[in-house]
């Protein structure tokens, strides 16, 4: 399978300001310019959305930022329209600078009414039918001051009866983690300038950002080149390798090893087999311990016991490779309920060790057999016993944690609050998992030190990267897909893919977004209750909007 369109860019608020400031510098863009570009998309964006009829009063809060210079060449525009407007700025009309006067003095020029907001607080706003929110924009530091915070209260006071628009990002809106510091806008819709910002698309953002457009304003791609997204959206693009050709065999399906299993875990491999399957996998085989019976209520799942007992053992380690030749698998899948056992272990260390393997997608029990170097001498010596050496990990293998098991691969001394209790102590991991969902990318970018591997960090918003290479932020999330099992049917997923011959990352971020979506598609039925297996299920309808999409783009016409 060829490289497939799966990302836009996603630049931090520092990315974004370096672009802005290379277009004005190096392409002779000004601020002026770039901010009336702002206002114009804002404008076509809100038309669209919300009845811009004459009479209707707006209120546009603005700071003494560029954001509140988008706000008050916007503020012009809807004035020319016929809406009755205000501004509000955080400073008094003195304190504005460059750009941002520019576009007040203008707006003041064209009839628009202005005000600093210590002459004119919330508890005097009346009850306009649209709030601008261009407050804070993506320049906010740390918490809200306390006057830029009674302005957002003031605003989202005025939800009741009015639309409210965010310039850029609901102000209080941290635009890298997308949590509010400490309160954000609760807008109804957010355009946002040139490319989106990571904040935007994190599930948590959504009460805070409503609907997201993303509307070019002019910035040059030689002022992106200045500093490169160390994040990208992952949002699969119409294209004409989503299309399976009718020629299609099974061969050209990929063929699919899933290693695991073990007594009271017998099913979990067959989840993740059943994932490969869905995901267009056109062979999957299954290996476990000789004495366990899968439940296997699937015959097109081909079924391998290895060596005797219902866990693994020497034998069934010492059988595997010689099966992994045999069915030349273009990828595997290990350690669905593999258990955690010496051979377990065995067989991790086993099947990462051949040589010319496939890539491995390591999942669950797979997991517990590595941990990262730690800097504590104690720490090192109380898990270095049963550690398996990062270097069997390849660059086309692919992990894929929950917190819980990324907080245990993670050394130590990535977590401050630990304060010399053991990580594997209950009271220990709640601590590093509170802490890894406070900075997600900074514990990818920590193992990423140490390894070339393509992680996969599970969860709402689940992030995939690598080395070298952007974060990428799935902004598709699913209560459905809370269940036992799930992560299973991911693997599985991946593995499809991987096997298709599409690099890991991309197999990784694809299957991801496959995944998420097919929760999203089973809650149109209930937000709960659903199975791990149902997920797989709609996997095929998920890949297939994407295939509808491509056929209307690329104007395909199906064979008669």
């Amino acid at each position: 399978m060829q490289s497939l369109p799966l990302f836009e860019a996603l630049p931090t608020p520092e990315e974004m300001r370096l672009w802005d400031q290379a277009a004005e510098t190096r392409f002779g863009l000004s601020s002026f310019l770039l901010m009336e570009n702002a206002a114009r998309e804002a404008f076509a964006v809100l038309n669209e959305n919300f009845p811009l009829c004459a009479g209707l009063q707006a209120l546009v809060v603005m700071g003494g930022g560029n954001n509140g210079g988008d706000g008050a060449a916007l503020a012009r525009r809807l004035q020319e329209t016929g809406l009755r407007v205000q501004m509000v700025c955080a400073k008094p009309e003195d304190a504005l600078r460059g750009a941002t006067a520019g576009h007040m003095l203008s707006a003041k020029v064209c009839g628009v009414s202005f005000a600093p907001a210590a002459d004119f607080p919330p508890e005097t706003w009346g009850r306009p039918d649209l709030v601008v929110d261009a407050l804070t924009g993506t320049g906010i530091k740390g918490d809200l001051r306390d006057a830029e915070l009674a302005l957002v209260r003031g605003i989202n006071a005025l939800k009741e009866h009015a639309f409210v628009f965010s310039l850029d990002i609901p102000s209080g809106l941290c635009g890298y983690t997308g949590k509010p510091r400490p309160e954000a806008v609760r807008a109804d819709l957010s355009v946002t300038f040139e490319a989106g910002k990571p904040g935007l698309f994190f599930p948590e953002a959504a009460p805070y950002t409503g609907r997201v457009a993303v509307r070019a304003i002019g910035i040059p791609l030689g002022a992106r080149e200045v500093a490169p997204p160390s994040w990208r959206l992952i949002a699969p693009q119409p294209g004409p390798a989503f299309i399976p050709s009718p020629l299609r065999h099974k061969g050209q399906g990929g063929r699919v090893l899933i290693v695991g299993g073990s007594a009271g875990m017998a099913g979990a491999p067959v989840l993740a087999g059943l994932g490969a399957l869905r995901a267009g996998a056109g062979l999957v085989h299954l290996a476990f311990p000789g004495g366990l019976t899968p439940p296997c209520p699937h015959p097109e799942l081909m079924l391998h016991g290895l060596g005797d007992g219902t866990t693994w053992n020497a034998a069934g380690a010492g059988s595997l490779p010689e099966l992994l030749h045999r069915l030349s698998p273009g990828a595997v899948v290990l350690g669905p309920g593999l258990g955690r056992n010496v051979g377990a272990r065995t067989v991790v260390k086993n099947l990462l060790g051949l040589e010319d393997r496939p890539p491995v997608i390591l999942d669950a029990d797979a997991l517990s057999f590595f941990h990262l170097p730690d800097v504590r001498p104690e720490a090192q010596k109380a898990r270095q016993a049963e550690d398996l050496p990062l270097s069997l990990l390849q660059e086309n293998d692919i992990l894929t944690p929950h917190p819980g098991e990324m907080a245990s691969l993670l050394p130590c001394s990535f977590f401050p609050g630990l304060a010399g209790r053991p990580i594997q102590d209950a009271a220990g991991l709640k601590v590093c998992i509170g802490e890894l969902q406070e900075d997600r990318a900074g514990a990818m970018r920590a193992f990423f030190r140490q390894s070339p591997t393509v992680l996969t960090l599970k969860g709402p918003g689940t992030l995939v990267g690598r080395r070298g290479a952007p974060i990428g932020l799935c902004p598709v999330a699913s209560s459905a897909l809370g269940t036992a099992g799930s992560g299973d049917v991911l693997a599985g997923v991946i593995a499809a893919l991987a096997a298709a011959e599409l690099p890991s990352l991309e197999a990784a971020c694809l299957g991801v977004y496959l995944h998420a979506r097919a929760g999203q598609l089973l809650e149109r039925s209930a937000p709960l209750g659903h199975l791990a297996s149902e997920i797989a299920g709609a996997v095929p309808t998920a890949r297939a909007e994407l295939c509808r999409k491509a056929e209307r783009h690329f104007e395909v016409v199906p064979c008669v």
